[in-house]
């Protein structure tokens, strides 16, 4: 559905999933404000964050979501899982067994998201190489295997590379549904601010 300038809007659901400490908030607020914070609080439950991108003569409503790594909340977790565009499979990589727990999160996605959600495979971090306990091809190896993009990232100090994770995340998304005419929202636009849109919303904890 277009509006008076001729411009459409499609709601994208991206998560990002992954153990405590990986840095997936660090990893969104690099993209939404261009700021990291060394001393970043662990995400407790979920947070919710916005930013609005055009292309052409369509605007894209990503909402973001920021998702707790302990075990203790992924059944809340879970409950997010369903309807997601777009899904950030997040690891260190100093950390041996964050990697390792992404068998538990991609078997997550595979029985609650839609197959044609896009999921990448990031490695956080990258600025630490010299400290490196997951290897570049493995980690990639695994990627290629789930049929998922693999992205090395630094929150830290590469703007630009987390800029270009999302883009090419939003690539193959949409990529993947082309022809399925029914896997974004569309609504009218009314106000388009040039500054970047963002929200911040608190899920009280559900019950498994």
């Amino acid at each position: 559905m277009s509006n008076d300038n001729n411009k459409e809007e499609k709601e994208i659901k991206i998560i990002l999933l992954g153990e405590t400490g990986v840095g997936k908030t660090n990893i969104i607020t690099r993209y939404l404000n261009n700021t990291f914070n060394e001393d970043s609080i662990t995400t407790n439950s979920t947070s919710y964050m916005m930013k609005i991108i055009q292309r052409s003569k369509v605007i894209y409503r990503l909402n973001i979501w920021d998702t707790a790594g302990e075990e203790r909340f992924r059944c809340i977790t879970r409950n997010f899982l369903q309807d997601a565009s777009i899904i950030l499979l997040v690891y260190s990589i100093i950390d041996i067994n964050s990697f390792e727990g992404l068998d538990y999160w991609y078997k997550t996605v595979s029985e609650i998201c839609d197959p044609n959600a896009a999921i990448v495979v990031v490695g956080n971090k990258s600025d630490l190489f010299m400290d490196q306990e997951v290897k570049d091809e493995e980690a990639k190896h695994f990627a290629e295997e789930k049929g998922a993009l693999f992205k090395l990232v630094s929150a830290k100090l590469d703007k630009k590379g987390i800029d270009v994770l999302f883009d090419e995340a939003l690539d193959r998304y949409i990529e993947k549904n082309k022809n399925n005419n029914n896997a974004v929202r569309k609504s009218n636009i009314k106000i388009l601010s040039g500054k970047n849109d963002k929200k911040n919303k608190k899920k009280k904890k559900k019950k498994c």
